[in-house]
C-alpha cells in the first residue's frame, strides 16, 4: 500500500503495517506531484478482507484516481483494487490476471507498475 495513495489515511487503521520504506519517486514512476513514496506492507485478517477492501478502496485518492491501485494477497485469492473497480483474482488462475493488466493500462498506469502477476 502506497500511503500517497490514500486521500484519506485514517483508514490504516484497520490493516497492520508489517514493513515500511520510503522511497524516492523518479519520471518512470508516472506521478510527478510526488518527490516520494511511503510503501507499506499489511496485513489484513482474512474475516475482515471484504470490507478492509472496500474502505481502503474509498478512501484511494481522487485527483489521480487512475493513477492507483493497490493489492492484498491470501492463500486463494489476490485482490487488486482500483478507486473504480475492484478484482477479486483466484490464484490459482493466472489467466485472470490479463484483464486486470489492461484494464491498469487502459487507465494508464505504466506496463512496469502492473506487476502483481505472480
Amino acid at each position: 500500500m502506497i500511503e500517497e495513495s490514500l486521500e484519506d489515511r485514517e483508514c490504516l487503521r484497520l490493516v497492520r503495517i508489517v514493513a515500511t520504506r520510503r522511497e524516492a519517486v523518479g519520471v518512470h514512476h508516472d506521478t510527478p506531484w510526488l518527490t516520494h513514496w511511503t510503501l507499506h506492507q499489511i496485513a489484513v485478517d482474512d474475516h475482515a478482507i471484504e470490507a478492509v477492501v472496500r474502505a481502503l478502496q474509498a478512501s484511494l485518492d481522487t485527483a489521480h484516481p487512475d493513477a492507483w491501485y493497490f493489492d492484498l494477497t491470501n492463500d486463494e485469492w489476490h485482490y487488486i483494487v482500483f478507486k473504480t473497480r475492484i478484482f477479486k483474482v483466484d490464484r490459482a488462475n493466472l489467466n485472470e490476471y490479463e484483464a486486470v493488466r489492461r484494464f491498469g493500462l487502459e487507465l494508464g498506469i505504466p506496463d512496469g507498475q502492473l506487476d502483481f502477476i505472480p
